[in-house]
């Protein structure tokens, strides 16, 4: 018979996180390389010379923003995760909206809280709003072909409807 020590379950060794650098565990004989949440998630940022910190991995195909997973089931947006890193839990009815317009930043000093009346407020200032595109106020006729559209839609809509 084996001893206790002799067991065939061995003792994990410490391994070194791939980000701090810090002598860690793996838990459940897992594959991490990093030591806590924040290092997996800082791990996947790099520092731009624009002063933006851009997220490298997964991105939300319909928005743009950086994705990241929590619990390995749970996707968050990357830029307000690392609010939440630095500062704290996000506030009920608050976003997190970006100063520098880069939705792949997640620089926390290019990050503010605000209302979605500040986030359309910051919009319109900034020229993104839907009479602008690239910062440059559309043309009229485009804005007219939109607006004929969106009555034909409406009208069919209603009609069928009916």
């Amino acid at each position: 018979f084996r001893s206790v020590s002799q067991s065939r379950y061995k003792r994990p060794t410490p391994i070194n996180c791939s980000h701090c650098g810090r002598l860690f565990e793996r838990k459940n004989g897992g594959r991490e390389k990093q030591c806590s949440t924040a290092c997996r998630f800082w791990s996947k940022v790099s520092r731009a010379e624009n002063g933006c910190w851009e997220w490298q991995w997964s991105v939300f195909k319909q928005t743009g923003y950086g994705q990241f997973a929590l619990d390995s089931k749970t996707p968050v947006n990357a830029h307000r995760m690392s609010w939440e890193l630095v500062n704290g839990t996000i506030p009920t009815g608050l976003l997190v909206l970006h100063k520098c317009d880069n939705r792949k930043c997640v620089n926390p000093e290019h990050l503010f809280l605000g209302t979605d009346k500040d986030n359309m407020l910051d919009k319109k200032q900034k020229g993104r709003t839907s009479r602008y595109w690239l910062g440059r106020k559309m043309p009229e006729s485009i804005l007219k072909k939109r607006s004929d559209s969106m009555k034909k839609y409406w009208t069919e809509r209603n009609r069928l409807e009916s």
